[in-house]
């Protein structure tokens, strides 16, 4: 005779969701949360991004092509804008191109 098993002896274990202890290694989980640009200061890629109404993407190409403001290296590891560079392209996009264009 075959020895019975219990009938969630197949079901693995469902883990728990870990909880991180550190906000600044969290990463934003929609648009909604992301915070608004600062007045002074820096502010990263996502806040950028949410305060110009189009995607990351979008900023580094335009950053590349040199329309839209450079970042700035905080640390090696993290890159922002200067909030103040950010709200003079947001008020004139024509202006802040033609005052920064390079070559």
């Amino acid at each position: 005779m075959i020895p019975s098993t219990p009938k969630n002896a197949n079901k693995l274990p469902v883990p728990k969701p870990v909880q991180a202890t550190s906000v600044a290694t969290q990463r934003p989980r929609s648009r909604a949360s992301i915070p608004p640009l600062p007045e002074s200061g820096f502010a990263r890629c996502p806040v950028v991004a949410k305060a110009s109404g189009v995607g990351e993407s979008t900023i580094w190409l335009w950053v590349r092509k040199g329309k839209f403001p450079k970042p700035v290296k905080i640390s090696e590891r993290v890159t922002g804008w200067r909030a103040e560079q950010v709200q003079e392209f947001l008020a004139d996009p024509q202006a802040w191109r033609l005052a920064n264009r390079e070559g």
